[in-house]
């Protein structure tokens, strides 16, 4: 008996890191997307392209002022002209617009955003060719971010909602950007 026992003790323990792997969360529907797509891009029939471009987002953001976003593309895919990040459930919904260049070809891209609620997270390029792709998540995040700020020493309360940009591997290319109005 202790042996059996012992046994599947075993057998769970080896089985919980199966667990605690990434899980899937695919784009969930809703109506913020569907009026939002025609809004910011003039068109509405923007749909996901599995292949062409790849979004990774934690399943569930442990600092929902923070969530790490990753944008890739296989290196045979075209070339993109515009990305924007689209954040379904925010006050904001476009996080950020990325003119690119011929040499950010094939685009492998990380970025910091603010989610306020669970939400779609997405990804929609522009292609050379003007065809629209787009990927996306579903991430959990929720959290009061203005009451961070509270939580921040005051002294950096003025550089609040900068943002800044250092290729990798660090070039002497480097943008920031105007500090957006508090929440």
């Amino acid at each position: 008996m202790r042996i059996v026992r012992s046994s599947i003790i075993c057998a769970v323990l080896l089985t919980t890191p199966l667990w605690a792997e990434e899980k899937p969360s695919p784009l969930q529907s809703g109506e913020a997307w569907e009026s939002l797509q025609f809004d910011v891009f003039g068109t509405g029939d923007i749909v996901e392209t599995p292949g062409a471009l790849s979004l990774d987002t934690p399943f569930r953001a442990h600092d929902p002022a923070l969530v790490p976003v990753r944008v890739t593309q296989p290196p045979d895919g075209p070339r993109i002209e515009e990305l924007t990040l689209v954040i379904d459930e925010n006050p904001a919904p476009v996080a950020a617009t990325f003119t690119l260049g011929p040499a950010m070809h094939p685009l492998d891209l990380e970025v910091r955003v603010r989610v306020n609620a669970y939400s779609n997270v997405r990804a929609v390029a522009r292609t050379e060719g003007g065809q629209w792709q787009m990927a996306g998540r579903f991430v959990r995040a929720t959290g009061d971010v203005p009451r961070l700020r509270a939580r921040m020493p005051r002294r950096l309360w003025p550089i609040w909602g900068r943002c800044g940009f250092s290729p990798s591997p660090p070039t002497r290319v480097a943008a920031t950007c105007g500090a957006r109005p508090s929440s």
